[in-house]
């Protein structure tokens, strides 16, 4: 059911950089979408979106993006505060799909 081959590690960590980058992104995006949905906030699986989802994506022209994009002479604008809400919206579910998610001890994994 489990075993050793089960595991994979994590990409990458953050810097504290990248970090500084993610948390300006996350404020720029909450304060984007407060303007249309007040009782907006960065909950739990909205906050680990911010960081585990590709930088790129919040970069302009991107999905999780607020800033325009600027591309040979046209300005593409960002998502509306509805779809990039939707967008971090739809991962909710996937969070909270495993309530209880199984207990390892370290003898399992052998």
């Amino acid at each position: 059911m489990y075993g050793a081959g089960c595991f994979s590690a994590p990409d990458h960590l953050l810097s504290l950089d990248e970090l500084e980058e993610r948390q300006e992104y996350a404020k720029q995006l909450e304060s984007y979408i407060k303007r249309s949905f007040r009782e907006f906030r960065l909950r739990a699986e909205r906050a680990s979106t911010m960081l585990l989802a590709p930088i790129r994506h919040f970069r302009p022209g991107q999905v999780f993006s607020v800033q325009p994009l600027g591309h040979n002479g046209v300005t593409y604008r960002p998502a509306s505060s509805l779809e990039l809400k939707r967008n971090l919206d739809g991962i909710a579910p996937f969070c909270k799909h495993c309530k209880n998610p199984p207990i390892f001890r370290i003898g399992d994994m052998s």
